[in-house]
């Protein structure tokens, strides 16, 4: 029995909630954390209130490249992301590597059944300049295959598994612990029909 066969078996007698409350989440999540560099602490509380909801979410390290023909700028997070580039490129792109040199990288989320990618910290890329929405596509596979692509009004997002940025994930178990009571929070708003226009900014971030 495959692993999400056995998932689905285990969740038989209590089906998650509807996916739409799954992606209000990362609507809120989004909007909490803005332009803020915490792709940690919100992919731990998405993990995290995404359980609440049914769903088994899995937090993984990778590389993204940023490309925004609406404004030809170009982002990038990680060793993997900066290879896509030629020399050219990479020089006139918003490096987040210190010095260009070493890796920073990202963290997304994923959901293997059904399978989807959800990026709530995208929006980070405003910091450069770059308008971006809090991401969620379905997928073919939560396995690398050659990465996976996002794309939304002009903006471009490429992401590869990348462990080298897992380093990010060494404080995992304490950003749980410290978005706890967020996470038990939103998924009872998203619950009671509550969306992010209406949702205060989390508790832990208060």
């Amino acid at each position: 029995m495959s692993n999400a066969a056995r998932r689905r078996a285990r969740r038989s007698s209590k089906e998650p909630a509807p996916i739409s409350q799954l992606h209000e989440v990362v609507v809120i999540i989004g909007d909490a954390f803005g332009a803020d560099p915490a792709c940690v602490e919100a992919a731990v509380l998405l993990e995290s209130a995404g359980r609440l909801l049914g769903y088994d979410l899995t937090v993984r390290p990778v590389s993204f490249l940023a490309e925004d023909e609406r404004t030809n700028r170009l982002a990038i997070f990680g060793e993997k992301a900066a290879k896509l580039l030629p020399p050219e490129a990479l020089a006139q792109a918003h490096d987040t590597r210190p010095l260009g040199q070493e890796e920073t990288g990202h963290v997304i989320v994923t959901c293997e059944d059904p399978a989807w990618l959800f990026d709530p910290n995208l929006r980070q890329l405003g910091a450069f300049g770059i308008k971006a929405p809090s991401a969620a596509m379905p997928i073919n596979s939560v396995s690398d295959d050659g990465g996976w692509t996002f794309r939304h009004d002009g903006l471009t997002v490429r992401y590869l598994l990348d462990e080298s940025s897992r380093g990010l994930l060494k404080n995992h178990r304490e950003v749980s612990r410290m978005f706890e009571q967020d996470a038990i929070d939103v998924v009872r708003h998203v619950r009671a029909g509550g969306t992010a226009n209406d949702y205060p900014r989390p508790t832990a971030l208060a």
